[in-house]
């Protein structure tokens, strides 16, 4: 079944410290994952967010997710097939606990 390889890889990327939602558990064809959002509504896509281009939020928000795409194939050995506006969602770090390192400026909270 797609979820039980969708669940491995997820858990392989969130051991390495790449900020994906945290897999709770895998049934049949059904995914569980920590809900990333606040006041029960989700964060919101990269596509649904206004950006100026080379503003700070668009600067830091391309670093995070060059920085992530890197972690995904160095250190969990994972390629992201399907990489788009629509499979990023903007949040807060803090709900995505091992997101990066501290020492790399795009912890930073937006």
């Amino acid at each position: 079944v797609w979820t039980e390889k969708e669940y491995r890889n997820l858990l392989r990327a969130s051991r390495a410290g790449v900020p994906v939602p945290t897999p709770l558990m895998q049934k049949e064809n059904v995914l569980f994952m920590r809900f990333l959002g606040e006041g029960g509504w989700p964060s919101p896509q990269l596509r649904e967010v206004e950006l100026r281009k080379s503003s700070k939020k668009w600067t830091a928000l391309y670093t995070q997710t060059l920085l992530a795409v890197r972690k995904l194939y160095q250190c969990a050995k994972l390629v992201h097939a399907d990489l788009s506006e629509y499979n990023i969602l903007v949040c807060p770090m803090s709900q995505v606990q091992n997101a990066f390192d501290k020492d790399e400026e795009a912890k930073d909270s937006l």
